[in-house]
């Protein structure tokens, strides 16, 4: 059985947007090196472009680490899948005949709803959602160090 509750926000989400539930945050929470990851060389050519789109902001708002390289390699990777079962779905449509002449849906339309949950799922991790956003109040980089909020 897992935890109860909705997993919680990422440490430095919480801090970005000023602590909102006042709740005590960790002191020895693990910290990773600041180095962004390398983007790994099995992701394809549309995940790579991903990679490189949001890989930079995601690091200098410290929310992209070492240590979330698999992470953020399964948002690119769900991302290049979405685009390439959307340009299957834009060329043969939604729905197909059976050779029985039953009107099913592509397989590509399950891939698609697949790779969709997991782009939010990460991306609510990450913090670029637009609701993620919204709470987010960044501090100017030099303000934002190592300010504890307790």
């Amino acid at each position: 059985m897992g935890m109860r509750g909705p997993a919680p926000k990422p440490l430095e989400l919480v801090k970005a947007q000023g602590n909102p539930g006042k709740k005590k945050l960790p002191k020895n929470a693990p910290k990773f090196k600041p180095k962004p990851p390398e983007c790994p060389l099995w992701l394809d050519a549309l995940a790579k472009k991903e990679w490189a789109r949001l890989a930079p902001e995601l690091h200098n708002l410290n929310l992209l680490t070492t240590a979330d390289l698999a992470a953020f390699a399964s948002y690119c990777s769900a991302y290049s899948q979405l685009q390439q079962a959307e340009k299957v779905l834009q060329k043969h449509g939604r729905i197909f005949e059976t050779p029985n002449g039953y009107l099913m849906p592509r397989p590509e339309v399950a891939m698609a709803n697949q790779a969709m949950k997991m782009i939010k799922d990460f991306a609510v991790q990450f913090g670029f959602t637009p609701s993620a956003r919204s709470r987010i109040d960044l501090k100017p980089q030099e303000e934002s160090g190592s300010e504890d909020l307790d």
